[in-house]
Formats: structure tokens, C-alpha cells, sequence
């Protein structure tokens, strides 16, 4: 599902000697294209690399959110690595990244997780070059998650909001039921 979202992206400030360390801790990490990290700013969350570039396309719809940190790509990265082509953002040089209110980071999590299925997710947190996984799910695992995922769709629907009540329409539910008998009753729990 492709959502459309304002443009007006939260401001990511970093002096130079902070983007290049953040640019070579992230780069350090292992790249897994189904796995979006998010990286909380408290205040405002931010995604780097690939992620980067497939939200701006998939959900702000244009590339001019993204913004490069760093410099010229490392020789390690698959486009700096391969010759005669370019990275993925053409003429641009550094770690593309792009940044997120909490609405849409809401949005953004719901869609890989509840109707993509496609992505896990991770959210870190800390600063400079220090950063710990603080949660991660997957379209099976949920639980970390859930504040995110289902903010606010229960309260609306309580209030009767018809924006939310189809928003919580739209969420998957699973229910078990277990049917037995005792003493010549069925009995259902």
C-alpha cells in the first residue's frame, strides 16, 4: 500500500565528525535489504542506507527528503564496490538518510509489519557511535512493537471515530476458541 505523507521532514543536524562516525558504525553493521532499522532522535526517528531511499520513494513519494551524510561512500559499500556504476542516488555521495515524525513512523510500521510482511524492523538507541537494538519485530512478532502498531485505534473506535474504526478494520486479528465437553455439556473457553 503506498501512503502519501507531507513533506516537511524533522531536520537531522549532525556536525561533520558526528556523521562520520555514525556513517561508519552504521556501515559497520551487517546489510540485510528486508531489515529497516529506525534509529530514535527523541523527538523524531531516522533511516539510513537502502531504507532510506525506499521510504522517501514508498512513503514521502519523492526523493527530496533524502539527505546524505558523510561523504563519498567507503570502498566496502556494493555500489562503491562495483565499477562503472554509481551508488543508487546517482550523483550523490554519503549515507542517504531520511527522517520521520512519530505519525509516520507509525504509519511506516504498520505497513511493513501488518501489510507487507515482506521486513523486519529494529529500532535502536544512543548516541555518537554507541547504539543498542532496543526492539525488533517481524510480521510474526509483534509484541514489541505493539504501542506503535495500535495507537490510538482503540481509543478512536471507543470514541466512535469512523477514520479509525476502518483503520482498525483494516488490522488482522486472531482469536482461539477451545470447545470441549463436561458432563454432557459443551462447554467453550
Amino acid at each position: 500500500m503506498v501512503l502519501e505523507a507531507k513533506t516537511d521532514a524533522p531536520q537531522l543536524e549532525l556536525d561533520q565528525s558526528s556523521q562520520a562516525g555514525f556513517c561508519k558504525w552504521f556501515l559497520s553493521l551487517p546489510q540485510d535489504p528486508q531489515v529497516v532499522r529506525f534509529i530514535d532522535r527523541k523527538g523524531f526517528y531516522s533511516v539510513h542506507g537502502d531504507s532510506a531511499l525506499f521510504i522517501a520513494r514508498d512513503f514521502y513519494r519523492t526523493l527530496a527528503v533524502v539527505k546524505y551524510l558523510g561523504g563519498p561512500l567507503p570502498a566496502t559499500t556494493p555500489a562503491a564496490k562495483t565499477p562503472g556504476t554509481t551508488p543508487k542516488s546517482s550523483t550523490k555521495t554519503g549515507l542517504p538518510s531520511v527522517t520521520l515524525n512519530r505519525t509516520l513512523f507509525e504509519t511506516v510500521l504498520r505497513a511493513l509489519l501488518l501489510e507487507g510482511g515482506q521486513h523486519s524492523v529494529e529500532l535502536w538507541e544512543g548516541s555518537g557511535s554507541n547504539w543498542t537494538v532496543t526492539k525488533q519485530a517481524s510480521p510474526g512478532r509483534l509484541s514489541a512493537f505493539e504501542d506503535e502498531l495500535f495507537r490510538g485505534t482503540a481509543a478512536a473506535v471507543g470514541a466512535g471515530g469512523a477514520a479509525a474504526a476502518a483503520a482498525a478494520a483494516e488490522v488482522p486479528l486472531l482469536a482461539a476458541v477451545w470447545l470441549g465437553s463436561s458432563e454432557g455439556q459443551r462447554v467453550v473457553g
